[in-house]
């Protein structure tokens, strides 16, 4: 009966760390940046909304928008996108990724901490490398 009681316990505690394991990933600015890029990649409003604090700026509609020329949706992997944080300021992290038709793209985000966390508040600049 104790043995049973143990392993029920076991269980839930793991069953409760798979569902709420995870979660938002911006403890740095790259991871912050690795999160925000994979939400435009897949088209996941909603960890752009976690991740986004932009306010009115760069609400998703406009970000999604800003961003659609870049072809972030082609990029195959995630592990395809290059993250490189600024040496001046380290809340500013530039990602360099080619699309499909191998055309070099960069988009430099600037993010900001909030209680040892980094969000996503605006994009510096963006574009292609020819």
């Amino acid at each position: 009966m104790k043995r049973s009681g143990l392993f029920l316990i076991g269980f839930i505690t793991i069953i409760f760390l798979t569902a709420c394991g995870g979660g938002l990933k911006n403890d740095t600015p790259v991871t912050a940046a690795k999160t925000l890029m994979r939400g435009l990649n897949e088209g996941d409003r909603e960890l752009i909304d976690e991740i986004n604090r932009s306010g009115d700026y760069f609400p998703i509609d406009y970000l999604l928008d800003v961003t659609r020329p870049l072809n972030i949706k082609d990029v195959d992997n995630i592990n395809d996108f290059k993250f490189v944080q600024d040496k001046d300021d380290e809340n500013i992290v530039t990602v360099n990724f080619k699309d499909c038709e191998g055309i070099e793209h960069f988009i430099k985000l600037l993010l900001s901490d909030e209680k040892d966390e980094y969000f996503f508040v605006n994009i510096e600049d963006y574009g292609s490398k020819k």
